[in-house]
């Protein structure tokens, strides 16, 4: 599997989103692989191609969202230091 490719980039994606709007409305212990998949339109075959289980998306999830922050320009985070970590404090930590 080559993680360029852009259908694997497409699939981690729509499943990431996927357990971050789950996890909006229903707690992480509460959340199954086949619920993640439903909302995702993804096969379970296919998730367990990507992930070992719904921790190990969930730590691709933080990953991408800490990644994302720390990427940014300095001076964007300098000139809009409540905007730059909105998406980070927006993550529904108490659903973990």
């Amino acid at each position: 599997m080559n993680p360029t490719d852009l259908r694997v980039i497409k699939t981690k994606r729509a499943l990431s989103e996927s357990l971050f709007t789950l996890l909006e409305s229903t707690m992480f212990s509460s959340i199954t692989v086949n619920m993640i998949c439903e909302e995702a339109l993804v096969h379970r075959t296919t998730f367990y191609k990507h992930f070992y289980d719904k921790y190990d998306l969930l730590s691709y999830l933080l990953q991408n969202i800490t990644k994302d922050y720390f990427e940014k320009d300095l001076r964007d985070r300098i000139h809009q230091p409540f905007q730059s970590i909105a998406t980070f404090i927006d993550f529904p930590f108490t659903k973990i």
